[in-house]
């Protein structure tokens, strides 16, 4: 859950009614920019590169959700991946340009790892989709067509083809998908391996 506080960052200020863009110039017109948008976290992978941030944002339904961006990305696509995740624009004709610098230029002292690939990371967090299991927390930065992980046809092209007649492959309560289901005999494997071991 978002923390309703208001924050301030530069001419910018972000509360539970939006972000907001307090205009130096002229008048001090103050802007309503989107709906109510706060950084999260930088991140960066293991090897120190891949620098990016995670947003956290309401939809309009309510339901929390996050959004990382690589910092390499181009801003008008991170910004129409933000509309479909339910942020909410103004009217304002300068909106989408004072959002573009707010997600550019607002910063935060705290800091994740992110990975592009699934799976174990750090060699002690295992990650998913949507969440990671282990210490330290990782914030998955890929995207399925990364992988080729996003259809069942790229499963059967390039993973299925390769369990024909492997008897390794006949088990499947082992199967992580695209949306982040973890078979139950993995995930007490993960659990085990956070954990230090079944009992």
């Amino acid at each position: 859950m978002l923390d309703n506080s208001e924050i301030q960052f530069g001419d910018f200020r972000i509360n539970d009614e939006g972000v907001f863009y307090d205009d130096p110039r002229g008048q001090h017109e103050t802007i309503h920019v989107c709906s109510r948008l706060v950084l999260t976290a930088q991140t960066r992978d293991a090897d120190g590169d891949d620098w990016g941030k995670l947003f956290t944002l309401i939809d309009p339904a309510g339901g929390d959700k996050q959004y990382h961006m690589r910092n390499a990305a181009k801003t008008a696509e991170v910004i129409n991946d933000l509309k479909r995740k339910g942020l909410m624009m103004s009217a304002h004709t300068r909106a989408n340009a004072l959002l573009a610098h707010y997600l550019t230029s607002v910063r935060t002292e705290r800091q994740m790892l992110s990975s592009a690939k699934l799976g174990w990371v750090a060699d002690s967090s295992f990650v998913l989709r949507d969440a990671s299991f282990g210490e330290p927390e990782v914030v998955y930065s890929g995207g399925y067509r990364d992988y080729g992980f996003g259809v069942a046809g790229d499963w059967k092209a390039k993973v299925g083809k390769l369990c024909s007649g492997n008897g390794c492959c006949g088990t499947p309560a082992i199967c992580i998908t695209a949306d982040g289901v973890v078979g139950s005999d993995l995930a007490n494997g993960i659990a085990a391996t956070v954990e230090g071991g079944v009992a």
